[in-house]
């Protein structure tokens, strides 16, 4: 079973909402159409998502990078991306 609220009930019972989202999902609706979900947090992992990667991250190099689902990228993808780099201007140089 799921419960469902619209925007300004769920406003008015977050806490309702929050101690009730291990019993059933708990949707949010705006104009009638389902636009959000809580759900608890052990079920997010199953969603299939991944946090995007933060900027230390990359600069670190510890960030695997994936292609998107149904793409095949060969080992060399980056080497071969084309990157333009330049250096940003400074006042002196405006």
């Amino acid at each position: 079973m799921t419960k469902t609220w619209s925007i300004q009930e769920f406003k008015a019972n977050v806490s309702e909402a929050v101690r009730n989202v291990h019993d059933e999902p708990q949707v949010i609706t705006k104009h009638g159409k389902p636009v959000a979900a809580l759900i608890p947090i052990e079920q997010l992992a199953s969603v299939g998502t991944k946090p995007k990667p933060t900027v230390l991250e990359l600069l670190r190099g510890n960030y695997t990078f994936t292609p998107p689902e149904g793409e095949n990228w060969d080992d060399d993808w980056l080497e071969r991306a084309e990157l333009t780099l330049r250096p940003a201007p400074f006042e002196d140089e405006l």
